[in-house]
């Protein structure tokens, strides 16, 4: 007979079956239950607490509003414990026991630094004598957190805060609330604490029964878990957690051990996400420190890709490029050329600038830049610096210059290379006002020195001459050296006239004055003068006055002259004997607004002029030849009249043959001048007979006085003497009204000036101090000397030298 075995095993099977479905189950359900009961626990500690911070929340809050400001604020200036503070503190223990907090306390901010003034504090009714926590007792701020707050800003806590006091207070929520006045101002803040112990012991007692009801669970669990479930879930959560705590203090280089996820597809999903985690947070480092890395070598362009990242990661990258490329903008605007390289010359980066110099001069081999703009270069840490100064011509033939400096820059780590910093700033404009400065300088130099050749010899002349005249009995040599002695001084008289001249040039003080003129005057009377100089050289002249239809002109007579006579005188002393000189006009168009053209010429069959002289013939302080002596700024001081004029100047010369000067003025214009007496020419000196006049000489200068004297006693007048200003005043003062027809008066004087002691005599109120003539003599001769001299009351201005005819034309006018 068989024996089927299946009946046998089938009991077995289901025994087993069963048994391990009703351990399943119970587990399943020992969990279920220990997870709802934790978390109706963390629910009910919750509820627990926010209870509490509510409770002291609206405490605080319904005692702020309870609280009477005014008298808080009166208690808070009186410091007084009276019959009054002792019921008002009666009020806050009943409301501190109706609001059910177990303290309650007030302070204001008394001013001192880190403390406050406490008002009112309930605990003087339990534990504490009233003289301790009552009025004026002083606190540190740092024990109230959030107090400042609550002043500052007039607002509670949002969140009552939670504490444990070490001191035997007890577990406590404490909040702060503001106490405002009748006006609104806060004047206080007061603070509730509410005890939290009665919630913590229904926790604990909850607690309790949790935890006598799941511990047989926790155990049966605990068998299963170390049997079965710690090999799949407890090594790979433990991995994990060990990586978590490593990666919380940047560690990221982990790795998962493979063998903890192979068989459970849940923990291999766990596992192969925190290692993904863990890889893309180091592959984020990575690209941060390979930009960092290349920034701190001097490489500006390195840049991460972000499209390797997603959400905050790749915002981390996007910003961290940004950043580089907004370093990378201000590198590129730095005014000056700068590059970065390795310390085998490689170029790494550099600015726009640099780029610039680059392309300007096509240095095409920029990674060996460095080689190529500082071939000697050659530093180290111990040489860490390298100056030098390149050129370059650039396209247009251009020169361009560079100061470069080159640094050794040492970045003081194992992970970082060293790399070289090169600095370029074109200083070309510097070089080349340098090259201008020099070239001025030896011109003025050159000039310096004619000059004292140019002003030497008239002095020569004049010293020498004097010395001979001192020396002699023989009245016809004594005469001839006097007419010289007047020769080389009038010579000496117009070297400092163009130095003068070219000196208001040069300060933009040059001014021309207009005066109704005859032109067809001028051209004689400038022919007329330079007769003299023509007869010594035997040479004649060519006057030729054409087309002129308008004979008034409005313009500087004397400055018309002056380059008239520049150019005449010229042409004279490069003409040799016997030599042709020409002189002409011509009206060459007239507007309809009243203004014509006129075009003046000046021309010889001299020496002539080269190519190189012209190019530098209208430079301050050149000559075209030194063979002929002279300032040398002749030229450039008529070309400047000429142009104040609204003119324009030419030259046109063939070295030889001769030279012609031709300039145009623009000015107003008409038929005739009517009467020009400012353009006859000076007839011979005639001397006014001033019989009866009396005049004051002001003068510190003895021989000054002495030929001031000794040229009117001619013209018959009185002369009184005065040494300075003050003494002038004295005596016009003390003589009676009319007394004095006209004072000479010098500007410079010690004691007193000139324009003072015009001032002086112009206000002194005797009855002729407006009518008394008074008449500037000095070597002041700028324009703002004159205005000067006009503007503190004198009459008139007559410069040194003085010109005698000039002198008696003055007296004659005013007298």
């Amino acid at each position: 007979m068989s024996i089927n075995p299946l009946p046998m095993r089938y009991p077995r099977l289901k025994q087993g079956i069963t048994f391990y479905m009703s351990l399943a189950t119970l587990i399943v359900f020992l969990l279920m239950a220990s997870v709802i009961v934790f978390v109706s626990y963390q629910e009910y500690k919750s509820a627990f607490y926010v209870y509490g911070n509510d409770l002291c929340l609206s405490a605080v809050a319904v005692a702020s509003y309870a609280i009477d400001g005014d008298m808080v604020e009166h208690f808070a200036q009186s410091h007084a414990i009276d019959d009054e503070y002792r019921q008002f503190a009666k009020k806050l223990d009943g409301l501190k026991a109706a609001i059910n907090v177990k303290y309650l306390y007030i302070l204001v901010d008394n001013g001192a630094p880190g403390m406050y003034t406490r008002i009112y504090d309930a605990t003087h009714n339990e534990e504490f004598p009233e003289e301790l926590y009552a009025l004026g007792h002083n606190d540190s701020k740092v024990n109230y957190i959030g107090a400042e707050r609550v002043l500052a800003e007039g607002v509670g806590f949002e969140q009552a805060e939670y504490y444990n006091d070490p001191d035997g207070y007890g577990e406590l929520y404490f909040a702060y609330a503001p106490i405002l006045n009748s006006n609104g101002d806060i004047v206080a803040f007061i603070g509730a604490d509410v005890d939290i112990a009665p919630m913590h012991a229904y926790l604990n007692e909850y607690r309790n029964h949790i935890v006598l009801t799941l511990v047989v669970a926790f155990v049966l669990f605990a068998i299963v878990f170390f049997l079965s479930v710690r090999r799949l879930v407890t090594r790979p959560v433990k991995y994990i957690i060990e990586g978590a705590n490593r990666l919380s203090n940047g560690d990221v280089a982990l790795n998962l051990p493979e063998n903890i996820v192979y068989e459970n597809k849940d923990t291999a999903a766990l596992g192969n996400a925190f290692e993904n985690i863990v890889s893309s947070i180091t592959r984020l480092l990575a690209n941060i420190h390979i930009i960092m890395h290349s920034v701190r070598g001097g490489d500006l362009a390195a840049r991460a890709d972000s499209n390797e990242f997603n959400g905050e990661f790749r915002s981390i990258i996007d910003a961290v490029n940004n950043t580089m490329d907004m370093v990378s903008q201000h590198f590129n605007a730095v005014p000056e050329a700068i590059g970065f390289f390795s310390t085998d010359g490689t170029l790494r980066s550099a600015n726009q600038i640099l780029g610039d110099i680059v392309h300007r001069h096509n240095l095409t081999d920029a990674e060996r830049l460095l080689t190529v703009l500082a071939p000697e270069c050659n530093i180290s840490k111990e040489l860490p610096r390298y100056y030098t100064e390149v050129s370059f011509k650039d396209s247009s033939e251009e020169i361009h210059c560079y100061a470069l400096t080159v640094l050794y820059v040492e970045t003081y780590g194992d992970i970082y290379d060293d790399y070289l910093m090169l600095m370029m700033n074109n200083i070309s404009s510097l070089m080349h006002a340098k090259t201008e400065a020099e070239i001025a300088n030896r011109a003025k130099s050159d000039f310096l020195s004619r000059m004292s050749h140019e002003i030497r010899t008239p002095l020569n002349a004049v010293i020498g001459l004097s010395q001979i005249a001192k020396s002699s009995r023989d009245i016809g040599k004594i005469e001839d050296c006097l007419e010289n002695i007047e020769i080389s001084s009038k010579h000496l008289l117009g070297v400092i006239n163009d130095i003068l001249d070219f000196s208001k040039l040069e300060a933009g003080k040059f001014t021309v004055d207009e005066s109704l003129i005859s032109i067809t005057t001028s051209m004689k009377n400038a022919a007329s003068m330079i007769q003299s100089k023509l007869s010594e050289k035997q040479q004649t002249m060519e006057l030729r006055i054409e087309n002129i239809q308008n004979d008034g002109i409005f313009t500087d007579s004397l400055r018309l002259n002056q380059v008239l006579l520049n150019l005449l005188s010229n042409a004279v002393k490069f003409t040799g004997e016997g030599g042709e000189i020409g002189l002409s006009v011509e009206e060459i168009s007239h507007k309809e607004d009243g203004r014509s053209v006129y075009s003046f010429a000046v021309k010889d069959n001299g020496i002539g002029i080269d190519k190189s002289a012209l190019d530098r013939l209208f430079n301050p302080f050149e000559q075209a030849t030194n063979r002929y002596g002279g300032t040398g700024l002749g030229l450039v001081i008529s070309k400047n009249i000429v142009t104040a004029m609204g003119g324009e100047f030419f030259v046109d010369s063939v070295p030889g043959k001769g030279s012609i000067f031709y300039f145009t003025i623009d000015v107003r214009s008409q038929a005739d001048a009517g009467d020009d007496s400012r353009a006859s020419i000076k007839e011979d000196r005639e001397i006014p007979d001033l019989t009866g006049r009396r005049i004051m000489v002001v003068d510190d200068i003895e021989i000054n006085r002495i030929i001031l004297n000794e040229q009117l006693k001619a013209s018959n007048l009185e002369i009184d003497m005065a040494v300075n200003g003050r003494e002038a005043v004295d005596k016009y003062l003390a003589a009676p009204d009319g007394h004095y027809d006209l004072i000479l008066m010098d500007m410079q004087m010690p004691v007193m000036g000139g324009c003072e002691a015009s001032t002086a005599i112009r206000n002194s109120g005797k009855v002729d101090a407006t009518t008394l003539k008074i008449v500037a003599i000095t070597a002041n001769v700028m324009r703002e000397d004159v205005n000067k001299a006009l503007e503190s009351g004198m009459n008139t201005h007559v410069s040194k030298p003085i010109d005698l005819d000039e002198l008696y034309n003055v007296l004659r006018s005013l007298l």
